[in-house]
This record gives C-alpha cells, sequence and structure tokens, in this order.
C-alpha cells in the first residue's frame, strides 16, 4: 500500500523530490534570534557553530520583529543569514507570523479567521521573496510544532469550515451493522484542517519560491499522533521532522529509557515520512528551569546517547533547542547549549565529538539505512479515538488515554533489550503488497481495528503471515461498536470469540507455556472453535492459535504490556521470544540474551555495519554479542569488543563499526 501511494503521488506531478536526503547527519542548533542582539553576538554564535562541527541551524522568522508600524526592515535576519553564510551553516527558516498575545514560545495553530489567513499570506510574500535566494537558505519550516490546541477550533469560523468538509466527505460504506456508532468526526476533521491548512502555507511559499524544500516538524507525538495524516502530509513536504524534549514529550518514559523514547519516536516519525528523509528538528539542549513537564538538564552522557540513537535509526540530521539562551519572556536563560556567558558547556562538547566521530565516517553514512527485523509494530488513529471517548483520563494505564501506544511501547522495550529492531508502522502504511512468509505483525493493545483492516490481516495470515493480537486489540471497530460480540467479525481470523473481560487486580498473573505472565487489570477469556488452546486454567482459556492458509495467529486477550510496563518486563520478553521473535532474519549483530535497560541500534552500508550500545543501568554490564565473522571497531567511546563481550560503565555508550 505505502508503494502504492508514493507511486501515484509521482504520477500525478505532487509528490517533491527529497532534497534534503544528506550524505552524513547533520549536527545543529537553534540559534535564537530576537531583538536587542548585537551584529557581534550574533556572529559569534555562528563561529561557535562552525567551531564545534554544526553545519546546520534553525531560526525563528519573527513577523513581530520584521514589521514595526506597517514597514518591513530584515536587517536583523539580514545579519544571521550572513553571518550563517560566512561560516557554511544552512538555515532551516521556521515561519513565525504576528500573534496577538503571544510572547513567542510556541505560535499559533490554526487561523482564526480570513483575515489572519490574508495577513499570513501577506508575511509569507515579503518574507520569503526578501530572503528565497539567500545562499545559506535550506528551507522553510511551514509551522513550529504543528498539532496540538485543538481548543482552538471551536470557533464560528471553524465550524463553517468544518460543515463544509462534513458535506463533501463519502459516505462510509461500512455502517456497524446499523448499531449505534459514536462521531469521530471532530478527530478526522482535525486531520484533515491540519494538513490542508499546512498545504495552503506551502502553496503560498511556492507561489514566490518554487525551489527551496518545506518541512514539518511534529511534537509531542505519543499523544498526538493521531492528528497526524502522513499520507496527505508527505505529499508536499520535502523532509519529516520532529520535536523531541524529553521534558515535554516523553511523559511515558523514565529518564533512563529517554535513548529508548528517542529511538521509538524516530522510528514512528521515519514510518510517517513516507518517501521523504526524517529530522529529528528539536532535540533538549538544556536546562528548563520553569517551562516543560518536568524540570531537567541533560547530561553530556545523555547528549550523546539521544545523538546515536536518532542517528542510528536513520535520522538525516539532528538540531538541538538551542544553541543560545532566549533572553525575554517565557523560557527566557532556558534551553541552551551555551552557558550564560556564551561558552561552551558539556552537553555542546559532546555534541561536537560526535559531529567529529560522523565526520571521520562520512563514507559509510552515505547508503547507510537502519537495521530492521521483519517483526512489526503496528497503531492506528482509531485505536487513539475510541480509547479517548471511552476515557478522559491521560496517562499510560489500561483505562488511560495514550493505553495503546503503551503497549507498543513496552513490547518495542523488550524486543530492544533482547537485541531485536522491530519495525513500527501506522497500519494504513503498511506494505500489505509485500509477500507475508517469514514476517509477524503484532497489534498491541489495538483496541480498534477498523473494518478496512479486517480482509488485509486475513490475507496476510493465509499467505503466510503470522499475526500477534495482545490486550484488548480488535475488541472495537472504528465506530466504538464492541466486535467480539457472538459470531463476532474476526471469528475467522481468530477460530474463537472472547468470552468475556474480568478485572482481577492491578497486576495478577496468569499462566502460559509454564510461564508466569504479569497482567493489568483485565484477564482476556476466550471461546474457542476452530483454534487450538494454548493456555488456560481453571476460569477459562486465556491464550489460542489459530492456523489459517499458510499462517497462523497467536491471540492473548489479556493486558500483557501493561502488566510489565514499569514493572518486572521480564516474563514479557520470554512471551515475545516464544511468540514472536522466531525468525532469523535480524541483523548480525545482536545480543545474545536479553539486557535490561540496554539499548543496541544498527545502521547498514554496503555491508557494513554500524552499531550504538547504550547501557543505561546503575551498575557495569557485560553484554554477550552475536556477531559471526564480522569484526569489530570502537570508533566512539571507550570500550572495545573482546571475544565477543562489551563491558559498559553506569550511563557508558559506544559505537562500533562492523567489517
Amino acid at each position: 500500500m505505502k508503494k502504492i501511494i508514493v507511486l501515484t503521488l509521482f504520477l500525478l506531478g505532487i509528490l517533491p523530490l527529497s532534497a534534503q536526503k544528506t550524505d552524513y547527519p547533520l549536527i545543529g542548533a537553534q540559534v535564537f534570534i530576537e531583538e536587542g542582539q548585537q551584529p557581534e553576538q550574533i556572529e559569534n554564535w555562528f563561529r561557535i557553530l562552525h567551531d564545534n562541527g554544526m553545519e546546520v541551524c534553525r531560526i525563528r522568522m519573527f513577523e513581530g520583529y520584521m514589521k514595526k508600524a506597517g514597514k518591513w526592515d530584515f536587517s536583523l535576519f539580514d545579519t544571521a543569514f550572513d553571518a550563517a553564510e560566512k561560516y557554511g551553516i544552512k538555515i532551516f527558516a521556521t515561519l513565525f507570523p504576528a500573534e496577538d498575545g503571544d510572547s513567542g514560545i510556541g505560535g499559533f495553530k490554526y487561523p482564526r479567521s480570513d483575515k489572519q489567513t490574508a495577513d499570513m499570506a501577506e508575511y509569507i510574500r515579503h518574507m520569503v521573496t526578501h530572503f528565497k535566494d539567500h545562499p545559506a537558505l535550506y528551507c522553510w519550516v511551514l509551522q513550529n510544532e504543528p498539532g496540538g490546541n485543538v481548543k482552538s477550533l471551536n470557533t464560528p469560523y471553524h465550524a463553517a469550515i468544518k460543515a463544509a468538509w462534513k458535506a463533501r466527505r463519502p459516505r462510509p460504506d461500512y455502517d456497524s451493522d446499523g448499531y449505534l456508532k459514536a462521531d469521530f468526526s471532530d478527530q478526522w476533521f482535525v486531520r484533515w484542517y491540519m494538513a490542508d491548512f499546512l498545504r495552503s502555507i506551502s502553496d503560498e511559499i511556492r507561489k514566490w519560491d518554487p525551489d527551496t524544500p518545506h518541512h514539518i516538524n511534529p511534537h509531542q507525538v505519543f499523544r498526538q499522533l493521531p492528528e497526524y495524516d502522513f499520507e496527505a502530509l508527505s505529499s508536499f513536504i520535502n523532509s519529516m521532522g520532529a520535536s523531541m524534549h524529553p521534558s515535554w514529550h516523553f511523559e511515558l518514559f523514565e529518564r533512563r529509557e529517554f535513548p529508548l523514547a528517542v529511538a521509538i519516536n524516530s522510528d514512528l516519525m521515519r514510518n510517517g515520512a513516507i518517501q521523504n528523509p526524517f529530522w529529528i528538528t528539536e532535540l533538549q539542549g538544556g536546562n528548563n528551569l520553569y517551562s516543560g513537564t518536568t524540570p531537567m538538564c541533560p547530561t553530556a552522557e545523555e547528549t550523546a546517547q539521544w545523538l546515536w540513537s536518532g542517528i542510528t535509526s536513520g535520522t538525516e540530521g539532528v538540531i538541538f533547542w538551542c544553541l543560545n539562551p532566549r533572553a525575554s519572556c517565557k523560557e527566557g536563560g532556558e534551553w541552551a547549549m551555551l552557558t550564560l556567558q556564551d561558552e561552551a558547556s558539556d552537553r555542546l562538547t559532546a555534541a561536537a565529538e560526535v559531529a567529529r566521530c560522523i565526520g571521520e565516517h562520512k563514507e559509510f553514512f552515505r547508503n547507510a539505512k537502519p537495521v530492521e527485523s521483519d517483526i512489526t509494530l503496528m497503531y492506528n488513529p482509531e485505536s487513539y479515538f475510541v480509547q479517548a471517548y471511552q476515557t478522559r483520563t491521560p496517562g499510560c494505564g489500561v483505562r488511560e488515554t495514550e493505553g495503546p501506544i503503551t503497549a507498543l511501547i513496552a513490547d518495542y522495550q523488550v524486543l530492544s533489550e533482547m537485541g531485536i529492531k522491530p519495525r513500527v508502522s501506522a497500519m494504513s502504511l503498511y506494505d500489505w503488497e509485500t509477500a507475508p512468509e517469514g514476517r509477524t505483525i503484532v497489534l498491541p493493545n489495538m483496541v480498534s481495528l477498523p473494518s478496512s483492516s479486517w480482509d488485509r490481516l486475513e490475507t496476510f495470515v493465509r499467505q503466510g503471515g503470522r499475526l500477534v493480537m495482545t490486550s484488548m486489540s480488535g475488541f472495537f471497530d472504528e465506530n466504538a461498536h464492541c466486535i467480539l460480540l457472538k459470531d463476532s467479525k474476526l471469528k475467522r481470523l481468530l477460530g474463537a470469540d472472547l468470552s468475556e473481560y474480568k478485572l482481577k487486580a492491578e497486576r495478577f498473573d496468569i499462566e502460559i507455556a509454564g510461564e508466569r505472565l504479569p497482567v493489568s487489570y483485565w484477564k482476556g477469556l476466550i471461546k474457542t472453535d476452530s483454534a487450538e488452546t494454548v493456555a488456560g486454567d481453571a476460569e477459562g482459556i486465556t491464550m489460542v492459535r489459530n492456523r489459517l492458509g499458510k499462517g497462523e495467529v497467536l491471540w492473548c486477550p489479556s493486558m500483557l504490556e501493561h502488566g510489565g510496563w514499569h514493572a518486572d518486563n521480564a516474563p514479557l520478553a520470554r512471551f515475545m521470544a516464544r511468540y514472536v521473535a522466531t525468525s532469523t532474519s535480524y541483523d548480525p549483530i545482536t545480543f545474545a540474551e536479553r539486557y535490561p535497560n540496554v539499548l543496541i541500534k544498527s545502521l547498514e552500508s554496503d555491508g557494513r555495519y554500524m552499531t550504538f550500545v547504550c547501557n543505561k543501568n546503575s551498575q557495569a554490564t557485560t553484554v554477550k554479542l552475536k556477531h559471526g565473522k564480522l569484526k569489530p571497531r570502537t570508533i566512539y567511546g571507550k570500550s572495545r569488543v573482546t571475544d565477543s563481550q562489551l563491558t559498559l560503565a553506569p550511563e557508558e555508550s559506544v559505537v562500533i563499526l562492523w567489517s
């Protein structure tokens, strides 16, 4: 399906070239330009970027600093662009139109009137025509962190737009067999309207500058993922980015899991980029004193860990927020990689060391791509919509709004600790055309399986794929109608029905193949038909296997992932090893056994491999590696592989080149 989308867009002539594919990952930082700064200050910041091996930056193009009393004055930003050119720095120029009452922390997400839209078009005309031919300009960032602030759409202006959208929206073929249907039109409207508004910005820029690439940077991805219509967005951008500020965006994770969070966030957004390159457009570079959800200051070790996690996940580059601290108002004196005296922090020094290592191995990166297994963890927006409809409580528990994505994260974590690199994909972006033999799809607590997926999943299994369904996957359709009632829509696929869910305790155990497996709250009991029983107890059957065509389905409807998340996840890992990680088509470099709180990610380039390993345990950890006849050479960090073993101190990271 993904190939079909890309080909169709290309044939229609609306798919731009991926102009921001780099030969090697570029490291950089936001240079925050504001009134009051002196030219020598600004030039010094670009010199610092250059001296620390950074080749790219991001600048907010504040209309409020360009237009005064109706007259345009670009001199402040001319100084920055000229300094960038002098030191060879490429600029991601972020549109930042004026907004009444906004101090510039995030910018507005959606216009409130036709006048505001017209004013923005006028800003684009003046600003774009002034800077479009400047040698330092690398791309236009259409909007700072699109997504969120959905409440701002509750206006008469947007009601009229929504009414017009609903009038032309096709009537769905499937109606839940006449049962009462929940109305998710608000959620689907947000997806459509975000993409449509961003497309209008892109179109407006291209009137004046048809050549410069376009970029966006979604944020708060684990919460706002369903707002992003990646198929629509990818049709008019040239690269996909993401903001990853642990203090804002990683609420579901403990601090030791932040490198893992960067990896999962990167994999989600790289999947959403479809044919386009993927960047980390914002990565936390310094302390957040007052802003953010959780105050923190990254360590030098964490800065390097997050960089390498993103790089080995396939990013084209990483831009830190920020190089210099903003001086005034919201976020003043925060987030910087420089001290308040414009001296390099330990974080900047750490980033410079990573940039140096990349520079020494540019040739490897030219054709590098992330190594992934044939295991795909899936999500869909419908599960987000239904979960939020059923409960309004934010959080990661079984009854909370992030419950579906938390299960995916838990599976990703245990597979990673086993040395396996799972793929992550939206259901709509999965390549359903590729032969499924040898492939495994995991649906972790995908509480809604829309009707459009039923035949796809059955065909996948019949043609030789393995499907693993856990937790409440498939309990609802896209309309919040329960489809696991008698003679369910999934009975042929599963070879069984769901008998019921029983609330037991916040955590309790079930037994599968002699293994005690922690479960959270809900115990799913199965009424089997053609499926064979895998596990059960006095209360009933808890897991089945259904052989269908050339493939098989494994179904355990108890809340396994939530039972292991932020608790003892070793039993979940053993479950995944037995029923999911059975393929041998993994990369040549992997763990010989499971290592909790150790992350491994790899790139492959023309038969060579680069592996990042990071120890987030509080004690030194020795890992045994399986690497065949490949010979290791540590290119970053101190530790070396000796007799297929690698010992890492707490917080230590290494990058190994294999040949």
